[in-house]
């Protein structure tokens, strides 16, 4: 079993057939397949592959950012009650302690 530099599974065999004459058998599989015709040429990604890969990208995002932006803008809203409220209680508090040592 060799491990080729293209990442491929090989494997080598040799086959006697009933005639007793010898059969070298080598196959191939895995990604970067070898071409039949052309052993030197690599099979690579089909421009179909690559823009099906960018469309399911695509649409991905345009899921998941509308909900990313509900998102902040929820915690936005948060902090900003948040911060109202905080003013409020100190604006009571301190009309509380006023009130209590002006008379």
């Amino acid at each position: 079993m060799i491990f080729s530099t293209q990442a491929s599974l090989r494997i080598s065999a040799h086959l006697i057939d009933a005639s007793g004459e010898g059969l070298d058998v080598t196959m191939t599989s895995g990604r970067h397949a070898v071409d039949a015709g052309n052993p030197r040429r690599l099979r690579g990604f089909s421009l179909i592959e690559l823009l099906v890969v960018v469309a399911v990208i695509l649409i991905i995002a345009a899921i998941a950012i509308p909900n990313f932006l509900r998102a902040k803008m929820a915690a936005n809203e948060s902090a900003t009650v948040s911060s109202i409220r905080r003013d409020c209680v100190f604006f009571l508090v301190s009309q509380y302690w006023v009130f209590r040592f002006s008379h």
